[in-house]
């Protein structure tokens, strides 16, 4: 008590009260919450257009949350580069993959700009190549074990078929570095296919889904008048 006295650590109110004095510099704070409504929106000078940009603050924080200097930070979905650019701020090494082509010009103008931090940047749009699968071209072999496997089953519409009608489609297109393998392709009706054409499987997926609930919601839009 002596001590706090003698380092003006004690403040007496009127009543003659002791009380402790607490400094901003020695409180823990609040710890952070899950909502972070303190980042402000992309705007001004770091406003790209880009429609999903996340603020430079925000990607600071999650950063800093799960990493630390010197790792490597993966963005999959670099688009305007905003990962990337915090990466390199806090000192991490960053790696960017995006299927637009001006994902690399926003990346290289802004880390141009940031200070020159572009150093040790490397730029491929090259796929890469999978060694751990078994290239298989299309033949009466691949589509029988497909159809054993799907159960007679086309993977898009789930109605049942005779092999005649099957067509083997790869489920990640060739153009987007889908393999010619056996876990690459699967076995579509040919309505399903010529839907899904030369995109992915999920495209044909969210068609079938969208499809289902909008005869779903008529179905119970007209038992709702009976």
């Amino acid at each position: 008590m002596q001590q706090l006295h003698d380092a003006k650590g004690i403040y007496y109110s009127s009543k003659g009260l002791a009380n402790r004095k607490l400094y901003l510099d020695e409180a823990k704070g609040v710890p952070l919450q899950a909502i972070w409504n303190d980042i402000a929106y992309v705007k001004g000078n770091e406003d790209l257009g880009y429609p999903t940009q996340k603020p430079l603050a925000l990607m600071h924080r999650i950063i800093k949350a799960s990493s630390n200097e010197g790792d490597v930070v993966l963005d999959p979905f670099c688009g305007g580069a905003t990962t990337c650019v915090a990466a390199q701020q806090l000192n991490r090494t960053s790696l960017g993959i995006d299927i637009s082509e001006k994902s690399p010009r926003f990346l290289i103008e802004r880390l141009q700009e940031d200070g020159g931090l572009l150093n040790n940047f490397g730029h491929t749009s090259q796929y890469p190549k999978r060694t751990d699968i078994k290239t298989e071209k299309k033949s009466k072999n691949v589509k029988e074990t497909l159809f054993k496997e799907q159960k007679g089953k086309c993977k898009g519409c789930n109605e049942d078929f005779g092999i005649k009608n099957f067509e083997i489609d790869h489920i990640i297109p060739r153009d987007k570095n889908g393999p010619d393998c056996i876990e690459n392709y699967q076995l579509l009706c040919g309505h399903c296919n010529r839907v899904k054409g030369n995109r992915p499987m999920a495209f044909l997926t969210m068609r079938i889904n969208r499809i289902n609930d909008d005869m779903n919601f008529k179905v119970s839009f007209d038992s709702g008048f009976e």
